[in-house]
């Protein structure tokens, strides 16, 4: 679905969305669900130890866990990895992997 979309996408006079990142990804598996964060993006450590690993706790931080978690969070900017902001907005949405979004 993202990847279809046209950027810039303008909202209204002030305000355009131009890019957009993928932060978590959660594939069905034989118990439920494993979400993983993609590349810059980590899992808490309160998370990673609630749902379980699917990798290492690394950092205090994971990057997949066993399960979609009840609280509607997806993965968290990697604060060992940021860089420069330049007045970005991170709209969050979950990415499912062979599950239909309309039924």
């Amino acid at each position: 679905f993202l990847k279809n979309l046209n950027l810039p996408i303008t909202i209204n006079s002030t305000c355009e969305i131009s890019s957009m990142d993928t932060t978590t990804v959660c594939s069905p598996n034989m118990t439920g669900y494993q979400c993983s964060c993609e590349k810059n993006f980590v899992w808490s450590y309160n998370k990673c130890i609630t749902y379980g690993v699917c990798d290492v706790i690394l950092g205090d931080t994971c990057g997949c866990i066993n399960d979609l978690p009840a609280d509607d969070q997806f993965c968290q900017s990697n604060t060992s990895q940021r860089g420069r902001f330049r007045g970005s907005l991170a709209i969050h949405m979950l990415t499912f992997k062979n599950v239909p979004l309309l039924t």
